[in-house]
């Protein structure tokens, strides 16, 4: 993604960060001169010719395992020992599945959000 906005639009390191995150969020930029190369990335990535936000989908990925596991470990030891401590971890886990499907959720709609907001 920063090689396709150096190429197609000179941007540097700070601004592509910038369009970036403008697109994977569904965020407006602030500065009116990025417009255009947020509208242009965001239109690439609907389109399929990029792919955005790898590295935070498998981290919410991870997340949404560890969540997962949690809660199975803490409704076996629940169940095996019936001790009301556990229920902590279980909530614990149930934490990390919402942020993982919320920040999956917030991927997937950001670029036709971005896409919107920067017209």
């Amino acid at each position: 993604m920063d090689k396709w906005l150096l190429e197609q639009h000179h941007l540097p390191a700070v601004q592509r960060r910038q369009v970036r995150d403008a697109v994977m969020y569904g965020r407006m930029v602030r500065d009116p001169a990025l417009t255009h190369a947020t509208r242009d990335l965001a239109g690439t990535a609907l389109r399929g010719e990029l792919k955005l936000g790898r590295s935070i989908r498998i981290a919410s990925y991870i997340t949404l395992a560890a969540g997962v596991g949690v809660i199975a470990v803490g409704v076996f030891v629940w169940v095996t020992t019936a001790s009301p401590a556990v229920v902590v971890a279980i909530l614990l886990g149930a934490w990390w599945v919402v942020r993982a499907v919320l920040a999956m959720r917030t991927i997937q709609r950001g670029p036709g959000r971005a896409y919107q907001l920067n017209a």
